[in-house]
């Protein structure tokens, strides 16, 4: 039988085996075997999606906004996963990678960010995010829109950018890692039941006003010293988050970590380049400086202290290796 006689003979028994739910893409895998033709899938094929929301993140409404606005948007095979507790969103992920899901889409902050991304990261699957969290640094660093309908666009036109990632003590991040005092604002962050900016500039105000500043020796190609910062970032992307700039400089696709660091200082002073960080222009206050490196070594004179990956706090026993990753995960963006 010529092929276009079997795929008029089987089009029509065919349709019958496969509901709503199916993919067309697996209806034309078993269509080419029946006739053993060859089919090439190209891009006018819809990818398929999975969407994990984190409903701790943004409000009640929001969330259940947003999955209507999904189910009127997509056009292809999607399914919505709700994260119930902390990790949740990476064993999701990592469900979805091993279900063959080619479009992984996180929905919440900074931190459902990073662990939906890390169990993506050094594959050829893309990886979307609609920021509904608190700061939303990464997204902000990619200039992503903040609006979920916006950030729906953005995804089911699906254009993708390979970006470098980082590793800290076997750990990935993706727009900051950081020891020191922000790391400490994160920890106590993490353990607030109430979010948000104003929430977090007065754990940010307290934790300085007690903050002890201690010595850490810095270990890289390029540099070797020894400091007692009130910040040490390793940044591959440049926000903290809230449009907070700790690196305006660094990109995301240079191959390279850029460590900034902000020595101790007032108050007053703190106050006085606060804005800076704003503004892009934290890069020229006198306590800030920086320099670039793709491997890096912290040692400190504690036993032990806090760092954090994307604003999620983890203990550190002694020191940490930090290295940058090159061109290791697609990124849907704008």
């Amino acid at each position: 039988m010529s092929g276009l006689k079997c795929l008029s003979h089987l089009i029509s028994g065919l349709e019958t085996k496969f509901s709503k739910s199916d993919s067309y893409r697996d209806f034309f895998v078993l269509l080419s075997s029946s006739c053993h033709i060859r089919i090439v899938f190209s891009e006018v094929f819809q990818m398929n999606f999975t969407f994990i929301i984190n409903p701790h993140s943004g409000t009640r409404k929001n969330k259940l906004h947003l999955a209507k606005l999904i189910e009127q948007k997509a056009s292809s095979d999607f399914e919505i996963k709700y994260t119930e507790y902390a990790g949740h969103a990476s064993e999701l992920a990592a469900k979805a990678v091993e279900d063959g899901c080619e479009n992984i889409v996180a929905a919440g902050g900074d931190g459902t960010m990073n662990e939906v991304a890390g169990k993506i990261v050094g594959s050829n699957l893309n990886f979307g995010l609609i920021p509904i969290g608190s700061g939303n640094g990464f997204a902000r660093s990619l200039g992503l829109p903040l609006n979920p309908e916006k950030a729906l666009d953005v995804i089911f036109r699906t254009k993708i950018k390979r970006i470098d990632t980082g590793k800290i003590n076997g750990l990935s991040f993706f727009a900051i890692a950081g020891i020191g005092f922000d790391a400490q604002v994160a920890s106590q962050f993490q353990k607030s039941a109430i979010r948000g900016a104003l929430p977090y500039f007065f754990i940010s105000f307290k934790e300085f006003l007690k903050y002890s500043y201690p010595r850490y020796f810095i270990n890289s190609p390029e540099k070797k010293f020894k400091i007692n910062p009130l910040v040490i970032t390793i940044a591959n992307a440049a926000q903290f988050g809230n449009g907070a700039q700790i690196a305006p400089q660094a990109d995301i696709q240079d191959g390279w970590l850029d460590v900034c660091i902000l020595d101790k200082m007032s108050v007053f002073e703190a106050m006085k380049i606060l804005p800076k960080m704003f503004t892009g222009k934290i890069n020229q206050a006198d306590p800030y400086s920086s320099y670039r490196s793709q491997t890096i070594e912290i040692e400190s004179d504690l036993k032990d202290f806090i760092f954090h990956t994307d604003g999620e706090p983890h203990l550190a026993e002694k020191k940490v290796s930090i290295k940058i990753i090159p061109r290791s995960l697609n990124v849907i963006t704008v």
